[in-house]
């Protein structure tokens, strides 16, 4: 192994160490922790490779993960294992009431940040409350 790659993996155990719980659709199209890993080490020696120089460093993970988590492609997709369910619980059901009183900004970062929400904007466009 020369000195690049064990760099890439000292950083690799670095950021796991932090704390990685992101699961990914695998062939045989089951939600696993496995798939994550094996999605995250692949884009981010390609992220490294086209973008650092081939040098590795922890952002590089950060970069990616947040990259695989916003890829709308299912086969690049990697998802939160575990949801914050103190936020689950304070959101209840969006009222065109709600959606109203959020300014455009707090719209469009949640639209494209939180699913259940994006899907509450939709349900209400579709029922032509907003």
């Amino acid at each position: 192994m020369n000195q690049a790659q064990e760099q890439f993996e000292l950083d690799y155990d670095q950021f796991i160490a932090g704390g990685f719980l992101f699961i990914a659709k695998d062939e045989k199209n089951q939600w696993t922790m496995e798939e994550a890993l094996r999605r995250l080490r692949f884009y981010t020696r390609l992220y490294i490779q086209k973008n650092n120089a081939n040098i590795s460093s922890v952002s590089a993970f950060r970069i990616v993960t947040d990259a695989l988590a916003d890829d709308p492609d299912p086969t690049v997709k990697i998802k939160p294992l575990l949801r914050n369910l103190e936020h689950e619980e304070a959101a209840p059901e969006l009222t065109a009431e709600k959606y109203h009183a959020l300014s455009a900004r707090q719209v469009a970062l949640r639209y494209r940040s939180d699913p259940e929400f994006k899907a509450g904007v939709e349900r209400l466009i579709s029922e032509g409350r907003i």
